[in-house]
């Protein structure tokens, strides 16, 4: 069996967190005031966004914010509530 490129895995570990990836994707690394902004994108469909928040700030608070970029950047944004509290 052949092993391409495409199969060998990276390893993340930075930031108080640890995760592997594939070598052929590309990792970005970028502060965005306090937070540290990790991102990993395979080609122009496939990616993955991590924010690490050192301030810590509230999951309710978090998803609003996420929400209201998610609306911002895209025009047809489908939202499903999942039971957080609103504060």
């Amino acid at each position: 069996m052949q092993v391409s490129d495409d199969d060998i895995l990276t390893e993340y570990n930075s930031n108080s967190v640890r995760f592997l990836y594939p070598a052929a994707w590309e990792l970005r690394e970028e502060e965005d005031q306090a937070d540290t902004v990790i991102t990993i994108t395979a080609d122009d469909s496939c990616f993955c966004i991590l924010r690490v928040m050192p301030a810590r700030p509230r999951p309710p608070e978090v998803v609003r914010s996420c929400v209201k970029a998610f609306r911002s950047e895209y025009e047809d944004v489908a939202l499903t509530r999942l039971g957080i509290e609103s504060e």
